[in-house]
């Protein structure tokens, strides 16, 4: 059965109410197709968000990937801490990618 994985950003709800939508969308054309398709959405997203945009069953998978803006409030940007938290991302991005391919790698043989 085909899988798939979506990373979606994880600052502001818009990304991942969007990536939802598309997500759902394509589960239903392979559904009409006879196809049926695993989901996985990897972001840190809230479920109740996620269950209000998706359709059927899939795999909540909370993971961060980037930072986007850090702010303080709906208008003041926080530079300073957005930099230092990229750079954190950035200084494990290899420990990163092998965790999600192993990840990916794990949920292959729990799901076949």
């Amino acid at each position: 059965m085909p899988t798939l994985y979506i990373a979606v950003t994880n600052h502001g709800f818009g990304h991942a109410t969007r990536a939802a939508s598309v997500a759902t969308e394509i589960r239903k054309r392979c559904q009409a197709a006879g196809l049926p398709l695993k989901l996985i959405m990897a972001t840190k997203a809230p479920i109740w968000l996620l269950d209000s945009y998706l359709a059927g069953n899939y795999h909540h998978h909370p993971v961060s990937f980037d930072v986007g803006v850090l702010q303080s409030d709906s208008l003041t940007m926080d530079k300073a801490a957005t930099l230092k938290q990229m750079q954190a991302i950035q200084a494990q991005q290899a420990h990163l990618i092998a965790e999600e391919a192993a990840f990916c790698v794990k949920l292959r043989w729990i799901w076949s």
